[in-house]
């Protein structure tokens, strides 16, 4: 997402979508996602001053695109997103994703928006904390392959730490699977890098893959911080953006 300018309205967002059309359609069809992607009805249907003004989703530009098509920029009032990053979703792609000739191709969010998104909450020098480094590039590999026992993987695991690598991290196919239980992995692993540093100097950070339902991800978050890790991965469209927000804000 980028940051509206601050001459810019703050009490809307702006999404650009891409309309495959020909030059006749464009205007009715950019109408068209800017009432379905709000109110969902013919835009007779709406006669409420108050939806009107503050819920419809509005038209602000069409433009032919050099490469074909036309480029519409489309205002939504902020409250349609309810400041809720699923909410976000459903506003921006809703229907609209479900048409092949309409794709979304920019975003522009208030700073109010955006604040209440957040970020990421050490960013790079968050993870140059973690891993002990800070005058030079970082350096980071999996383990795998799905398949592997525990002390296999932690092999690799000490193999990597003792070559030097900063940060080793579960692949994401890597679960808690009954060739490697992740339980048994995340000590396992955190172990061998503590085994390679008292070798080498070198403290490699090791980073668990959490995965699962909402209550399964937090009983492993509980339990890999409890074993000592430093820090976990998940995958947030795989969570759930709500879930991972959550996550995020809490840990």
């Amino acid at each position: 997402m980028r940051r509206l300018l601050p001459s810019a309205p703050v009490t809307s967002l702006r999404v650009t979508y891409h309309l495959e059309v020909e030059a006749a359609e464009a205007p009715a069809r950019a109408a068209e996602v800017a009432l379905e992607q709000t109110v969902e009805v013919p835009r007779s249907a709406v006669t409420d001053p108050m939806i009107e003004g503050e819920v419809m989703g509005r038209v602000e530009s069409l433009e032919a695109d050099p490469a074909g098509g036309f480029r519409a920029v489309i205002a939504y009032p902020l409250e349609t997103t309810a400041l809720d990053p699923a909410q976000l979703l459903n506003v921006v792609f809703g229907n609209s994703s479900l048409h092949a000739d309409c794709r979304c191709v920019d975003l522009e969010a208030p700073i109010e928006l955006l604040d209440a998104m957040g970020g990421p909450r050490f960013g790079i020098e968050g993870i140059r904390k973690a891993a002990g480094i800070y005058d030079r590039p970082l350096t980071c590999t999996a383990i795998k392959p799905m398949g592997l026992s525990t002390p296999a993987l932690a092999d690799l695991c000490e193999t990597f730490a003792r070559g030097g690598i900063d940060v080793i991290k579960d692949d994401h196919g890597l679960a808690d699977q009954q060739w490697s239980r992740l339980e048994e992995r995340i000590p396992a692993c955190l172990a061998a890098c503590e085994r390679a540093a008292d070798a080498t100097g070198h403290r490699a950070l090791y980073v668990p893959n959490l995965i699962g339902s909402p209550e399964r991800v937090l009983r492993a978050l509980r339990f890999a911080e409890a074993c000592g890790a430093r820090a976990v991965m998940v995958s947030p469209m795989l969570l759930g953006l709500p879930f991972f927000w959550e996550l995020c804000q809490r840990h």
